[in-house]
């Protein structure tokens, strides 16, 4: 299959995950034909540098902004000093 421009690819990506729900559990050669589509179909999408490279890299930096597990220990300070004094909103 040959499509032309990213939408076309991720339409048809789309399509061929609603046909897997819809085969049955046995149906072991049609998963592996549609799988092998949609494998031909992300390589296509690959080739797309500027949107592709402009996709992950924003999805990168924001899953490092994601959810720091570090402590600010300022803030919690300032937390405890609050709370102490009563101005916690209690």
């Amino acid at each position: 299959m040959s499509t032309d421009s990213p939408d076309d690819i991720r339409r048809r990506l789309g399509e061929i995950s609603d046909e897997l729900r819809g085969l049955a559990d046995d149906d072991f050669a049609g998963k592996y034909t549609l799988n092998k589509e949609a494998d031909e179909l992300r390589s296509q999408l690959e080739e797309f540098d500027d949107d592709t490279c402009d996709t992950k890299a924003r999805w990168a930096d924001r899953s490092a902004r994601k959810g720091s597990h570090s402590v600010d220990y300022e803030l919690e300070a300032q937390k405890a000093r609050l709370i102490q004094s009563g101005e916690g909103g209690t």
